[in-house]
């Protein structure tokens, strides 16, 4: 799927250039910042147990979307910082069950981030590596308990790549995004009707509180990880 991804950005480098008239190349140390479009496949790899309705919970795979953008005013344009929003929509699951709240809840998951980069330029290419922080939210399908957002940070290493079209660059980027879960119930959660804020919500007709309102957990670790790669305009 990566392979679709950059031979993808490639033609549409190839097309860029063939068919407008853009300024010069802007070099890997020369520039100052970058706005660039993500396309990547996002891979959940942590696993819940849920103790009320049985089996393990989990999300499945998932194609990501996301916008960067980038600056770089320390030492000679090799520091500098990137901000960052992905989204993916992902299928809940239970080994057990298709009927328990996770596997109903198919959530779209965003992920915002601001990442501190060091990079080292080589000619037209260059290697770096990030740290960063933000947080995770889950946008839940039918709970009434509607979102969910803890802190996140995460780790990146990736490859800038400048093919010569103009000002137009490529990076290759993965990721790791660390976090924590609350919901649902899972490894001994509560089912407190609205959630961790404990407020009681309206039930739809026909719906019941139980499979529908997330239960607050003492923090369980989850890890995600992100292969994209992103075509980036530079100044």
């Amino acid at each position: 799927m990566m392979k679709i991804a950059v031979k993808g950005a490639l033609a549409l480098f190839l097309t860029i250039g063939a068919t407008s008239e853009l300024r010069a190349q802007v070099a890997i140390g020369d520039d100052w910042g970058s706005a660039g479009a993500r396309i990547g496949y996002f891979a959940p790899i942590s696993t819940f147990e849920d103790r009320q309705f049985g089996g393990e919970n989990s999300f499945g795979n998932a194609f990501a979307i996301g916008a960067t953008a980038s600056v770089w005013p320390m030492f000679d344009h090799r520091v500098g910082f990137r901000a960052e929003i992905v989204r993916s929509a992902t299928d809940g699951k239970n080994s057990q069950t298709e009927f328990a709240p996770i596997a109903l809840n198919d959530p779209v998951q965003w992920l915002y981030s601001l990442e501190l980069l060091a990079r080292q330029p080589m000619g037209t290419i260059a290697p770096y590596v990030g740290v960063g922080a933000g947080f995770k939210q889950y946008n839940w399908a039918v709970s009434l308990h509607d979102e969910d957002r803890s802190f996140l940070w995460s780790v990146a290493g990736g490859l800038e790549v400048r093919p010569g079209v103009g000002p137009f660059g490529l990076t290759v980027d993965l990721r790791s995004y660390q976090s924590k879960f609350q919901g649902f119930g899972v490894n001994d959660g509560d089912w407190s009707p609205g959630g961790p804020d404990n407020i009681a919500r309206p039930t739809p007709e026909g719906m019941t509180d139980i499979g529908f309102f997330g239960g607050e957990t003492g923090g369980l670790s989850n890890m995600d990880l992100m292969l994209s790669t992103s075509i980036s305009y530079t100044f």
